[in-house]
């Protein structure tokens, strides 16, 4: 199973080539896709900042995903993930650990093209 991040969402949304082609390989294997709860965050955002067809368009793409909800467990692998990142003299923003924290824990692979997640050990990061 893969977890989708927010970017893999509005490229979705914005129709770019690679993330269209993946998500059609994607529902032809029939394969169970999540978003951890900080991503859907961001994606319902954008929708509600743009309103109307895009808020409409949103739902519907999310629909399809399950939700990974995110607690004190997540929180604390996030935190740990953080820190190992800042002591090499990285930063990742938390959405980006908190999401990873949530994929991490179930045992799932990172749908996206954003680099911050390359950046985050053992993490499993698949990119379109």
């Amino acid at each position: 199973m893969r977890c989708v991040d927010s970017t893999f969402c509005f490229d979705l949304l914005q129709n770019e080539p690679g993330a269209r082609r993946r998500s059609e390989e994607l529902d032809s294997s029939s394969e169970h896709l999540t978003i951890a709860a900080p991503a859907l965050l961001e994606v319902l955002e954008a929708g509600y900042r743009r309103g109307g067809k895009y808020l409409l368009r949103v739902r519907e793409m999310v629909s399809r995903f399950e939700v990974l909800e995110v607690g004190e467990q997540e929180a604390d692998d996030g935190a740990q993930m953080g820190a190992l990142c800042a002591s090499r003299g990285e930063t990742v923003p938390h959405m980006d650990l908190l999401i990873a924290a949530a994929a991490k824990r179930r045992g799932l692979v990172v749908l996206t093209r954003d680099p911050d997640f390359a950046r985050i050990p053992g993490l499993s990061v698949e990119s379109y």
